[in-house]
């Protein structure tokens, strides 16, 4: 007889016989909890009283499931509970506010800040003029920010931060990424003829 053959007809015998005696204590609870509706768990079922009827735990009616991955909505505060419904952006203390001030070509942006202008290019979503955006606008890279204008999520390249307003032109221009208009005159004023 081969392996698979003889494996095959353990498993056979096995299930002819009610599993070989596999069914355990937990089966046999099972199988008397479904055939029993009112199962005490616990304990030995006892004789129905009037006293006991009265200590019965009722399961409370469950409309939908929530899912809050392990945080109770009720013990959230509202900003975290806006926070939530963004997938990517991920909260930090370095967390700021920033004003859209000025589009330039390539979708790169001059963004104010309290403590001075960014430089941001954009990878994902929408940003326009006059719209404000919440994240971690004084540090490099590239991560996701909230635009808080149309509660949206909007990915940026962070190229430089806290500069002036004449720091923030010099570099847009240097790199060609001012309006054409003002690129024009930006290359007009700075041209060394």
């Amino acid at each position: 007889m081969n392996k698979l053959s003889y494996i095959l007809f353990v498993f056979l015998l096995l299930t002819s016989c009610g599993g070989g005696g596999s069914r355990n204590a937990e089966q046999n609870q099972n199988d008397e909890v479904a055939s029993n509706p009112s199962y005490n768990y616990g304990s030995q079922q006892k004789e129905s009283t009037e006293e006991q009827e009265d200590d019965e735990y009722e399961l409370p009616d469950i409309e939908s499931p929530s899912f809050n991955y392990g945080v109770d909505e009720e013990e959230m505060s509202e900003e975290e509970r806006y926070f939530a419904q963004f997938s990517n952006f991920e909260p930090d203390y370095n967390d700021r506010k920033g004003v859209v001030v000025y589009e330039g070509q390539g979708d790169y942006y001059i963004i104010e800040t309290a403590s001075g202008y960014v430089i941001a290019e954009r990878y994902s979503g929408s940003l326009y003029e006059d719209q404000t955006i919440y994240g971690r606008l004084h540090s490099y890279g590239s991560k996701y920010f909230i635009n808080l204008s149309r509660d949206s999520e909007v990915k940026l390249y962070i190229e430089d931060y806290m500069l002036s307003q004449d720091q923030a032109v010099e570099w847009m221009g240097e790199h060609n990424k001012l309006k054409y208009s003002d690129q024009s005159s930006y290359d007009e004023a700075n041209s060394d003829w």
